[in-house]
């Protein structure tokens, strides 16, 4: 069975086992305008006497993830994309407005303008409820692959458009036909995953650390991250742009490294502009990503519903318990 057909098998099942969660998801969406937090969801099943067997961490955690998509420890929110939204009638307005706005990109995309983007108050949305329009950013965040990328995504919002899926949505015109055009995109990703299996060196898995390496806190996570490697008993094994002990460009190296390791390791920790930049490249290539961040700090847009580990300042035996058992099912699935 190929990575696409066992991610959608899975994909599939996960949608139809969970119809209260995604209901319950999508309500939040519709009522408050974001999807909610893990936090949010058991507070509210506990208040209303829901049974404990409706598990919001576990549910937004089993959700499959799309085959080369970055890979986190711990869902922070339970987010949904427009196939998991298809049999919900009260989710067909947004879901018409999200075909409507991706046409619109389409056109605008193939127009003059220098910095194509689609506006919450085009011409085209007129015939939506103002209350939907506002909703489609949020939906656009958690439904990838889209055509849309960067800009503003707050009640006035306007969207940047991404040149690289246009082609791919062309001739959408409704729900299903969208969902269609996102799974053959899907399809192609997990091929080119497909394409490199079995090719991995003989001996342990390799892991690059992307990651400041000049701040005050720079040694004591990698400690940390060294411990949690070692935790997996010689199966991965760890290193960072300044371990690299051989002459030539440093940029050069640390993409030759991202580039050859089995998994990426990235704390995302203050932002910095170089870890964002290399974590995208591995992003870009397909790369299993584990992402960590100190507790506290917001992540960026992009990707801040995906999930990751929250560290404390010094990190914790948890901590690093939870960086490992992320790391062997990362290994599991290579």
């Amino acid at each position: 069975m190929t990575t696409f057909e066992q991610w959608r098998e899975a994909d599939l099942a996960w949608t139809q086992e969970n119809p209260e969660m995604r209901e319950l998801a999508f309500r939040w969406l519709r009522e408050d305008g974001y999807w909610p937090t893990i936090e949010e969801l058991q507070r509210f099943l506990f208040r209303s006497g829901f049974p404990r067997v409706l598990d919001p961490q576990a549910v937004a955690d089993s959700k499959p993830r799309v085959p080369g998509q970055l890979a986190v420890a711990t869902q922070e929110r339970l987010t949904l994309g427009a196939r998991h939204l298809l049999d919900l009638v009260s989710a067909r307005p947004l879901l018409d407005l999200l075909v409507a706005a991706t046409a619109r990109a389409i056109e605008v995309y193939s127009g003059p303008s220098e910095q194509p983007s689609v506006r919450y108050d085009d011409e085209r949305f007129f015939g939506f409820d103002s209350d939907t329009v506002v909703r489609l950013p949020p939906l656009i965040a958690s439904d990838h692959p889209n055509v849309f990328g960067g800009g503003s995504y707050v009640d006035r919002w306007d969207i940047g458009v991404s040149a690289a899926l246009v082609r791919d949505f062309v001739g959408a015109s409704n729900p299903h036909e969208y969902v269609e055009c996102q799974l053959r995109v899907i399809e192609r990703w997990a091929g080119e995953l497909d394409a490199t299996r079995g090719t991995r060196k003989e001996g342990p898995a390799t892991a690059f650390v992307v990651m400041p390496f000049g701040e005050s806190w720079s040694e004591g996570i990698y400690a940390s991250i060294g411990r949690a490697v070692r935790a997996l008993d010689e199966r991965l094994v760890a290193i960072r742009a300044d371990e690299i002990a051989r002459l030539g460009r440093i940029t050069d190296q640390i993409i030759e490294a991202i580039r050859d390791a089995d998994i990426v390791i990235a704390d995302i920790t203050g932002l910095n502009p170089n870890v964002l930049w290399e974590l995208g490249y591995a992003s870009a290539l397909g790369k299993p990503c584990a992402l960590l961040m100190r507790r506290g700090e917001g992540a960026p847009f992009d990707i801040y519903d995906h999930r990751r580990i929250d560290y404390d300042a010094s990190p914790t035996a948890d901590d690093e318990r939870r960086l490992a058992e992320l790391l062997v099912s990362t290994l599991d699935s290579l």
